[in-house]
């Protein structure tokens, strides 16, 4: 769904990946307008080409002279067509998770990794960031990894079939790429019996 919220001359874009966010960012650039494109992040063409819809959108605005800032995600282009980045660096967040988890595991353990929508830029930058951090600790390793798709279901769905699994069993430590899909985890790893937090020690 396009939203478009107006400050001055600066204008919010929401969804100007396709659709009506595309006709009101190119609407907006031809008045003049400073545009923010919020969450550009996902939004792909389906091609499999390689070129996302976001880079379209950009690219327009920016023949029209107009600056560009994203917010919240990065889009797949490169970093010269916008001005610059608001928004959290989720590699150093999947850093942090590791290095956490490493200190309150004593550098030793069987991980699961719940990870977020495939091909979204959260899922990719913290999966780097904490596997970064793992190369440091040889006793830790990631022993089963599924995405959860960011959501709580997700989430309950993939551990329930770890727990499942054999080699999930080994587990003692839960790496979720957001906190929902820990939430969903967590009912899970209850309705098996076992205790989290303590038997699966849980990052997120």
């Amino acid at each position: 769904m396009s939203e478009v919220r107006f400050d001055d001359r600066v204008a919010v874009v929401t969804g100007a990946g396709g659709g009506l966010g595309r006709e009101y960012a190119l609407l907006l650039a031809s008045r003049g307008c400073k545009v923010v494109v919020n969450d550009l992040g996902g939004a792909m063409d389906g091609t499999g080409s390689g070129t996302t819809a976001a880079e379209k959108v950009v690219q327009e605005i920016k023949d029209a002279g107009i600056p560009v800032i994203v917010a919240d995600r990065r889009p797949d282009v490169s970093e010269d067509m916008y001005v610059t980045f608001i928004g959290s660096d989720f590699v150093e967040e999947g850093r942090r998770a590791a290095r956490w988890l490493a200190e309150k595991m004593n550098g030793k353990a069987n991980i699961l990794e719940l990870q977020g929508t495939p091909g979204s830029a959260p899922a990719i930058d913290r999966k780097k960031g904490f596997e970064e951090i793992l190369k440091d600790h040889p006793g830790m390793k990631i022993v089963l990894s599924q995405s959860g798709d960011f959501t709580r279901a997700g989430g309950k769905q993939a551990m329930e079939a770890f727990l499942k699994s054999p080699v999930g069993r080994t587990a003692n430590a839960l790496f979720a790429h957001n906190d929902d899909m820990a939430l969903g985890a967590i009912q899970a790893i209850e309705e098996a019996g076992l205790k989290p937090g303590k038997d699966i020690i849980i990052v997120s």
